[in-house]
């Protein structure tokens, strides 16, 4: 029981790590106060935590749900600062939420476009992609070690970026 219950704990924090950062930039668009977004973001975590055990199918439904139960937390946060003046009216705010959630939908899809795309790529071009994307990397350092200049490589990660993207335009195109 202890075991199961500390692989279930283990499987949240995973799930939770991915898609935290979505989830908070999906509260950000209800509220505007950092303190009010850290509130809003710490009950959702409890509740989504309490309930995990009941989502159905976590590794595709956990962003979603989350998405879910921060609109729910958002509104509720919102009826109690209901008699502050700077308050946005509800309706706005469900109208801004609930294109949220479709820029959620849309963003994971697109997300996952890209990893496909990414896969498509030898081990050094994936590499040369997420470059500049990893704390520390550098072109100059990496075309040093390979006797190439930054320009080089600078031109070789951008044709990359391209078929990337031509790759992800293809994905859109054929999913439609």
């Amino acid at each position: 029981m202890l075991a199961k219950k500390k692989e279930q704990s283990t499987y949240f924090l995973e799930l939770y790590s991915n898609y935290e950062p979505l989830v908070r930039a999906y509260v950000r668009n209800g509220l505007q106060n950092h303190d009010d977004i850290l509130e809003v973001m710490q009950e959702t975590s409890i509740i989504a935590w309490q309930k995990f055990s009941k989502l159905e199918n976590p590794e595709e439904n956990f962003g979603k749900w989350m998405c879910v139960i921060a609109r729910y937390e958002i509104l509720k946060f919102r009826r109690g600062k209901a008699r502050s003046r700077l308050i946005l009216n509800n309706d706005l705010v469900e109208t801004i939420l609930n294109e949220g959630i479709e820029e959620f939908k849309e963003s994971d899809q697109l997300l996952g476009y890209l990893e496909e795309c990414l896969k498509m790529l030898s081990d050094f071009n994936r590499k040369l992609v997420e470059l500049p994307y990893n704390k520390g990397g550098s072109f100059v350092e990496l075309a040093k070690q390979m006797k190439k200049t930054p320009e080089a490589l600078y031109k070789q990660a951008s044709r990359l970026r391209l078929s990337l993207a031509d790759c992800m335009n293809q994905k859109l195109i054929s999913n439609q």
